[in-house]
């Protein structure tokens, strides 16, 4: 059976409802902006995969494979995924190894959000696709 990438998401959301007060509170709010991004990346791979019928992805910076393969498609829908996958990767990136990157609890939803709209306009595209 396959890993379900928007579990990420679902992990994600657990994380930002950590309680100020708890110690692990940066460490769950950074967390929740990584996974934000890794829920949206595998089901955006496991996407143009399935429906793109794109034979494999390039191991050689698979990421930025991804996110240009969306931002160059000529559907808008696709090209805002790729901008969404775009920021959430800078995001990602910011909370993964900038140790001055500040991160409260908005921001952390914010990418949660994203997260959720980009994964929910991916299912939308493949019904479409499939009908």
């Amino acid at each position: 059976m396959n890993f379900d990438w928007k579990l990420y998401i679902c992990l994600a959301c657990k994380l930002t409802k950590s309680p100020e007060s708890s110690l692990l509170y940066e460490a769950s709010l950074r967390s929740a902006i990584s996974r934000s991004y890794y829920g949206v990346y595998g089901v955006a791979t496991t996407y143009l995969l399935e429906e793109k019928n794109i034979p494999a992805i390039p191991r050689k910076d698979p990421h930025r494979y991804v996110r240009e393969q969306f931002r160059s498609s000529t559907d808008r829908k696709e090209v805002q995924i790729g901008e969404n996958m775009s920021r959430l990767w800078k995001g990602r990136q910011d909370a993964d190894y900038d140790d001055d990157f500040r991160v409260d609890s908005p921001e952390a939803n914010r990418h949660l959000k994203m997260a959720i709209t980009t994964v929910n306009d991916l299912k939308n595209m493949k019904k479409a696709i499939s009908h």
